[in-house]
């Protein structure tokens, strides 16, 4: 049975963090709450349950799904959001968004160490002994050192707007830690993956990467990771990184590569803007639910089920305006309140939440 303690803590780490974004940012981009209530149905019964359902009858154990969703808190968090959220907007009562909540806080247990949530804005997934094993391996650093790490995970971020849009972009990035050092340092690791979407994006398939992972050692700097991915540091993480290291795809990736490589993504993500900007407004709709799908894919292809979109969830966003009903408040405390029911799996959605209903 689902504790009301379990479900609390996960609305105390989602509510704030989503209110903590400004919607009207994405009004021209990509909002789940403007573009999932659209497929909320078709997307719930034809792509969450069966999921849930093929997981439940090849008996993958949870380690193996979080494997399978990319390893990411982050990424998994955010599925876990809006697998909820379409599940709610569908209106499929109770007992399925339970059933969400409990697959996905099952996953992120087996992942996470500790504050699976973010609720303490935590991103642990590695124990003591591997973090030992990860800072053996730091050389020393300077600020130019710093600077090109930084040139290289803007690139990576640049990317992966285009790759994945505006909800999805934590399909390539993660931030994980803080590890924090008896010497008061942290350590952290920021990772760079999916880079080379080819079912989405062909033209990825000539990258020289597909991921990157950067080791880092900061002193005189914080980091706390929230639960709708948001990474916020605070402090000179160019003149405090006291030590470094970079793999792609599990390799060493020397200073002196670095910035061809950072060249060739940031190409291939003007590359891929150049297209995006030429989608209409049916494309976009449309291509934005083979993103969304995407995340699963690895998921999928084990289940032996077809990663991409149903039909039927491609047929309910089309000839569709954007969803602009949400009644959310401008003041961010009654907005997160708000939020707090919109996500709550053991209740519907609230009328209040939707502009000119009543209960």
């Amino acid at each position: 049975m689902i504790s009301d303690q379990l479900v609390d803590e996960y609305l105390d780490a989602v509510a704030p963090a989503w209110c903590a974004m400004d919607f009207l940012t994405f009004a021209e981009t990509i909002d789940v709450f403007l573009y999932d209530p659209l497929i909320a149905l078709e997307w719930t019964e034809l792509h969450t349950l069966p999921m849930l359902d093929t997981v439940a009858v090849k008996r993958l154990d949870s380690r193996t799904v979080a494997q399978l969703l990319h390893d990411s808190p982050s990424v998994i968090r955010c599925l876990m959001h809006y697998d909820i959220l379409m599940a709610k907007c569908a209106r499929l009562g109770t007992a399925a968004y339970l059933r969400i909540f409990d697959f996905y806080q099952d996953v992120l247990q087996a992942l996470c160490k500790e504050d699976v949530f973010a609720k303490r804005f935590r991103n642990i997934i590695h124990a003591a002994e591997q973090v030992r094993g990860m800072v053996g391996r730091l050389r020393p650093s300077s600020p130019t050192v710093a600077r090109a790490l930084g040139r290289l995970a803007n690139a990576c971020y640049n990317l992966s707007y285009g790759l994945y849009s505006d909800m999805n972009p934590q399909l390539v990035y993660d931030n994980l830690g803080p590890y924090v050092r008896p010497d008061g340092r942290l350590f952290v690791l920021k990772i760079f993956h999916n880079l080379k979407p080819v079912e989405l994006w062909p033209e990825t398939a000539s990258l020289p990467v597909g991921a990157i992972d950067v080791g880092v050692q900061l002193e005189g700097v914080t980091l706390k990771v929230d639960a709708a991915t948001h990474a916020i540091y605070e402090g000179d993480q160019v003149n405090g990184l006291r030590g470094w290291w970079c793999e792609a795809d599990g390799k060493a990736l020397p200073l002196e590569a670095i910035d061809d490589v950072r060249q060739r993504l940031e190409a291939t993500a003007v590359a891929v803007y150049e297209q995006v900007k030429q989608f209409n407004f049916e494309k976009k709709k449309e291509f934005y639910c083979f993103q969304k799908a995407w995340g699963y894919k690895k998921l999928y292809d084990v289940l032996d089920l077809d990663w991409r979109p149903p039909p039927a969830v491609l047929a309910a966003a089309r000839g569709k305006s954007l969803f602009t009903n949400w009644n959310i408040p401008e003041d961010k405390k009654q907005a997160v309140t708000l939020l707090c029911q919109v996500f709550d799996p053991r209740r519907e959605v609230p009328a209040e939440a939707f502009k000119g209903e009543t209960d």
